[in-house]
């Protein structure tokens, strides 16, 4: 080949070299940086989505996280002991989604501050439909758990969430992460998910629960941070639902009015929804003291 021919194919060369230099660095990047150490999904066709069990991690923010066999919220394998047991079970407010490192989120507060153990079950974006559905998938639970508590806010009693993409619930770990990243947080291409509608369906689930399990059930419910600021919106919105939920099962259900307590305040919120970490210390100890947790009671 010609002296020329090689300095004309020399600019391409360079350019190729150069685009796989970025590539390899923008790769590292990612990974040393930990922005996509986050859990992944398993689908599910009753449950939509749940985190995939066993596995663990550490977010870029240095959150960790981790859930065990049965995708609870913790690194201990399931054993009803110390009693009492109780099973958390919500949607974000209750995971945290690796926004707060794994013992600030609410199922380890409660813990703290309770007597027993506490065993966290949730997912981002589940409504209270996905919630039973759990229990319907393990119903050995409920006859070694002692009590249910539920954080429900005003979103929650709605259609049941479904699984609908690898951006928002990723469910393998990729080769190459550059494509998934730009995706995602560059290019911002997740789709919304499917518009969740008001349904009755809920009632029938937790009838089903109450008549399921002879423990204690309580069911908090969660203000959104514009409820906490227009008292209103918040009766209208939540607070109506303790009539909706007394009439499935009548005196079944212990309700615990989040917003009313005087200790929840608009400072408690990390964002328009989410508890921050001084947040979830608060909630745990509302529930604590509507449980009067240390006393055992079953049907």
């Amino acid at each position: 080949m010609s002296r020329s021919k090689v300095l004309k194919r020399r600019p391409a060369y360079l350019i190729a070299c150069a685009l796989v230099a970025i590539v390899a660095l923008g790769e590292g990047a990612i990974r040393f940086s930990g922005l996509v150490n986050f859990p992944l999904y398993a689908k599910h066709p009753l449950l939509g989505y749940v985190p995939a069990p066993n596995q663990n991690g550490v977010y870029r923010n240095g959150n960790d996280w981790a859930y065990n066999e049965l995708s609870m919220g913790t690194t201990r394998r399931f054993n009803p002991d110390p009693r009492p047991v109780t099973l958390l079970i919500g949607d974000s407010i209750v995971n945290g989604d690796y926004w707060l490192r794994q013992s600030d989120t609410l199922g380890p507060q409660l813990e703290n501050a309770a007597c027993g153990s506490v065993w966290p079950v949730s997912a981002g974006g589940w409504a209270l439909i996905n919630e039973i559905q759990y229990f319907r998938q393990h119903q050995e639970l409920l006859e070694q758990a002692d009590r249910i508590i539920f954080v429900l806010n005003s979103g929650d009693f709605v259609t049941a969430s479904r699984w609908t993409s690898e951006l928002t619930h990723p469910t393998y770990r990729r080769t190459f992460w550059l494509p998934y990243v730009l995706r995602r947080y560059v290019l911002r291409q997740t789709a919304p998910p499917p518009q969740a509608r008001e349904t009755s369906a809920w009632r029938s689930e937790l009838r089903w629960l109450a008549q399921s399990f002879s423990g204690r059930i309580a069911i908090a419910l969660y203000p959104l941070e514009a409820e906490m600021s227009d008292e209103s919106m918040r009766q209208r919105e939540l607070d109506q639902r303790a009539t909706d939920i007394a009439s499935v099962a009548l005196g079944r259900f212990v309700i615990v009015h989040i917003g009313q307590d005087r200790r929840w305040t608009g400072d408690l919120y990390r964002d328009g929804v989410h508890p921050n970490a001084a947040g979830t210390k608060v909630l745990a100890q509302i529930l604590r003291d509507a449980m009067d947790e240390c006393r055992v009671e079953r049907k």
